[in-house]
């Protein structure tokens, strides 16, 4: 369903339990991404030919998941380098070409937690010794929003301030390790005040 390819190896008997079979083989891959949500079912069939498939798709009682194109989305912000800046991370699924990106409200198995997210490509004063500074411009935080009950899909990702003079910025993202694979994140990029290099500005027109 859904122009995609299933891979899945035959489970031997030895792998069954009380009835129940594990295995890491079935991989299902979208012909193209990304593409609106699709409903898999998995089938079984012993050696005698006698397969769980009802006459009726209407009686199916056919183990089914439903199968979408994720992923997390971190915004740019930009910010005084006297306050800390706040990066929204929200985990979404294309919807279809109607819908584009929707939130999923309904994750409750992909949480967003500081040792997930990456900074690189530290600029200014926030690069030290050729990497991201370990005290200037940090993750002091992460939370769910709403805090309670966690989770709703959207995150926010605070940064510490870094202090007087100590402009620069840094580009984030989550990361793969420890992190599914079919989640993959955007970078967003959070910019400390103006430093040598920044090409952003804002301006004022004052009248007289």
């Amino acid at each position: 369903p859904g122009g995609g390819a299933l891979t899945l190896n035959s489970i031997l008997s030895s792998a069954f339990s009380a009835g129940v079979a594990t295995t890491t083989t079935p991989i299902y891959t979208f012909a193209t991404t990304p593409t609106a949500p699709t409903d898999l079912y998995m089938r079984a069939v012993d050696m005698d030919g006698v397969s769980s498939l009802r006459a009726m798709p209407s009686a199916s009682v056919e183990g089914g998941i439903k199968v979408v194109s994720g992923r997390v989305k971190l915004t740019n912000v930009y910010g005084s380098e006297m306050l800390p800046l706040t990066v929204t991370a929200t985990v979404q699924y294309w919807g279809g070409a109607s819908a584009g990106y929707v939130t999923s409200t309904m994750d409750n198995a992909n949480a967003v937690t500081a040792a997930k997210i990456s900074r690189t490509n530290c600029q200014g004063n926030l690069l030290s010794a050729g990497v991201c500074s370990a005290t200037l411009g940090t993750i002091s935080s992460v939370q769910s929003v709403p805090s309670t009950p966690p989770p709703y899909g959207v995150y926010s990702i605070k940064l510490a301030a870094p202090g007087a003079g100590k402009t620069g910025s840094e580009d984030l993202s989550v990361n793969t390790g420890g992190w599914p694979a079919y989640l993959p994140s955007s970078s967003g990029r959070a910019t400390f005040g103006i430093y040598k290099g920044n090409t952003d500005f804002i301006y004022q027109r004052e009248n007289y």
